[in-house]
């Protein structure tokens, strides 16, 4: 009877908030900064939009960079410049 129960709460839970958020849209405002109207504001609203502009493009980036890196691990791929910098390693 729990199973039931858990899965009916699961399936419910998004059509419930979808409509809780539909009927009570004066609750559901985005910000202080967004929604005060006033130009005293201004700074602060283009600084929130360049961070949250840049924020995705920066994770993306670094996700990027972390497969590319790993790829380089798994393949065995050339030594990436920098390494050149390292000093060189005696094999035994």
């Amino acid at each position: 009877m729990g199973a039931v129960r858990r899965r009916l709460r699961t399936r419910l839970a998004g059509p419930l908030l979808a409509a809780a958020v539909l009927v009570a849209p004066g609750r559901a405002l985005a910000c202080a900064v967004c929604a005060a109207g006033e130009t005293n504001n201004r700074a602060e609203f283009i600084l929130t939009t360049a961070f949250m502009t840049a924020l995705p493009l920066l994770l993306v980036g670094g996700v990027v960079l972390y497969l590319r890196a790993r790829a380089r691990r798994v393949h065995g791929a050339p030594p990436s410049p920098t390494s050149a910098l390292e000093e060189p390693r005696r094999v035994a």
